[in-house]
């Protein structure tokens, strides 16, 4: 797999994740005057249930990202779609 392959496959990634938080904010109250998701005021336990789930999924891709970078010599600021 070449460098641009990954670039284009990161890129999707991101705009995944981003239609996740659209999604979370779309249906997750926000703490006063915070960006904060407000889980007390939230009555739906599945949904909170699934946003830890995706949060723990979300936390190990951003863990191995800085490797992929190294790896295939990926400047986040030069190669990576800034709309995520």
């Amino acid at each position: 797999m070449n460098k641009e392959q990954i670039v284009a496959d990161l890129n999707e990634l991101f705009r995944q994740r981003k239609e996740f938080y659209a999604f979370f904010d779309a249906k997750i109250p926000k703490k006063e005057g915070l960006n904060i998701f407000d889980f007390e005021k939230l009555d739906d336990a599945n949904l909170r249930d699934f946003h830890k789930l995706f949060h723990r999924y979300d936390y190990a891709i951003r863990k191995i990202l800085p490797r992929i970078y190294k790896a295939y010599d990926i400047d986040m600021d030069k190669d990576l779609s800034k709309d995520f």
